[in-house]
């Protein structure tokens, strides 16, 4: 019995302890992908031109999400982690082109869609947003401090990130905007009014899109 009480406990401690994990991230021929979003625990990070990428602070049982537009998402948890993550390449059909401009419509209810073209911004996704009068961000513009969006008479819980219309905050969480770089940013979709019917209850106050 003491026997089984010790192991229990080394593998209880084992998934407490963090993990710093580094890879390379290539497609199928393997050649490097840069840029692909690395999105866990309401926080984001991105590789670098040569696929490689570093997080800290993570759990074996964490589920890291690996994002880029024209490749297939994958998910793995961070104990499953390999030196080398593989992407594979995701037929896009594109239907039209989409001018970018500051505009409103209706979507449901009171609701309505600011866009809000980026251009060349430097910083973060935070400091896109920064200048956008109708949302307030919390935390201090300082490197590595953590920023997240509120939308007037809610709380940072209610706002829903999406990256590309993948939700990147789980219900009831707050995601840290800081932690997505200005310069992948195409456009960010701010949808005012109550969406809860379209993301639950974690955008009651709003939901921020970010296209890459």
């Amino acid at each position: 019995m003491r026997i089984r009480i010790i192991v229990i406990l080394l593998i209880i401690s084992m998934k407490l302890i963090s993990l710093n994990i580094s890879g390379r991230i290539v497609n199928v021929d393997g050649k490097s992908i840069g840029n692909v979003v690395i999105t866990v625990n309401n926080k984001a990070v991105i590789s670098r031109e040569d696929g490689n990428f570093r997080l800290a602070d993570v759990f074996a049982e964490d589920k890291i999400n690996f994002h880029k537009i024209s490749y297939k998402d994958k998910t793995i948890s961070a104990g499953d982690i390999k030196e080398i993550i593989i992407l594979e390449e995701d037929i896009i059909s594109i239907q039209g082109l989409r001018v970018i401009e500051q505009r409103k419509r209706e979507l449901i209810g009171t609701s309505e869609i600011i866009v809000i073209k980026t251009g060349n911004s430097s910083g973060s996704a935070a400091d896109v947003l920064r200048d956008y009068t109708d949302l307030q961000i919390s935390g201090t513009q300082l490197t590595g401090e953590e920023q997240k969006i509120i939308f007037p008479g809610y709380k940072a819980r209610h706002t829903l990130v999406m990256l590309d219309g993948i939700p990147l905050n789980k219900s009831g969480t707050a995601f840290d905007i800081s932690t997505i770089p200005a310069e992948i940013i195409e456009s960010i979709e701010v949808v005012k009014g109550s969406s809860s019917s379209i993301g639950g209850a974690g955008s009651m106050g709003g939901i921020i899109n970010i296209n890459t």
